[in-house]
């Protein structure tokens, strides 16, 4: 093709043109989208933050057999399956270990174990550091 009286080539204002066109029909289309996705990210932190909280708290309270209340906690049960395979099987032990023996030294192992899997699941959230 000749080129306009711009000097410039035909192909290039076309291309020009239907990419400007394409960009502004689909950009209200594809935003909403993009919106949506970026405020379910939000929820979705404020979530897992308030669960992380939630745990911690009762960790730290006042009272006797904290780690059982934690270990039966919805939110608990919600986080479970993030923790690592080692993690459970020593959960799971100490569990057994606590009901059949009801010992304080277990208790606070429990305890320990459960703020470490905490810390390992805010890392994977990606909480620390926000």
């Amino acid at each position: 093709m000749s080129p306009t009286s711009t000097g410039l080539d035909w192909t290039t204002i076309i291309v020009a043109v239907v990419t400007g066109v394409a960009t502004g029909l689909l950009a209200p289309w594809i935003a909403p989208y993009a919106n949506w996705y970026f405020k379910k990210k939000e929820r979705q932190e404020a979530r897992h933050r308030e669960i992380v909280s939630e745990i911690r708290e009762i960790l730290d309270g006042e009272g006797y057999h904290k780690a059982l209340v934690v270990l039966n906690h919805h939110n608990f049960l919600y986080i479970e399956g993030l923790l690592s395979p080692d993690a459970r099987k020593q959960l799971h032990d100490l569990r057994s270990k606590y009901e059949t023996f009801r010992l304080s030294e277990t208790e606070t192992e429990m305890c320990f174990l459960l703020r470490q899997a905490l810390v390992e699941i805010e890392h994977k959230w990606g909480l620390v550091g926000k």
